[in-house]
């Protein structure tokens, strides 16, 4: 499956709560079939009749359903970004070790967001070319860890943080 960066992006955001409600609706209804029948069965056609929406109402807003796969993606990236980044707010009052107990505790708590879901949007994502946001994610928590770990390196018998 392939979708280049410029096609990847939703072609309008919605403006109006109205025009919001739709695209929740075709995203809610894409995250059903994904996760109910398989990413064989996600088109257009089957969207608009679970979402109660017309296909014109779709293409609005999303080119193509690789376009609504990476715009499902950027939300629940998003979603798990947010369980993290509120848990790791806790960190500097903790000991080391409940420290990162609450580490590995927030990164599981976000893979646990929606674990059907989860698990199709791992595997349709990496299937996306030009689709980045899984790395970046990555990345970002490779770095929170490794500040943290940083700024705790006092209490760390190991020299190598990296390990």
């Amino acid at each position: 499956m392939k979708v280049n960066k410029t096609t990847s992006k939703p072609r309008r955001k919605p403006a109006q709560s109205r025009s919001s409600n739709t695209v929740d609706c075709i995203l809610e209804a894409s995250a059903h079939i994904l996760v109910s029948e398989g990413q064989g069965k996600l088109n257009t056609n089957h969207i608009a009749k679970i979402a109660g929406v017309s296909v014109g109402s779709i293409y609005q807003y999303f080119g193509n359903k690789e376009t609504i796969l990476a715009e499902l993606g950027n939300r629940h990236i998003d979603e798990m970004l947010t369980i993290i980044m509120a848990t790791l707010q806790k960190l500097p009052s903790l000991d080391l070790k409940e420290a990162l107990e609450t580490m590995v505790h927030a990164v599981m708590d976000a893979h646990k967001q929606e674990p059907q879901l989860h698990q199709v949007l791992v595997r349709e994502l990496n299937k996306l070319d030009g689709y980045t946001r899984v790395e970046e994610l990555d990345g970002v928590l490779l770095n929170l860890t490794e500040s943290f770990l940083k700024s705790r390196a006092h209490e760390i018998s190991s020299e190598d943080l990296k390990l």
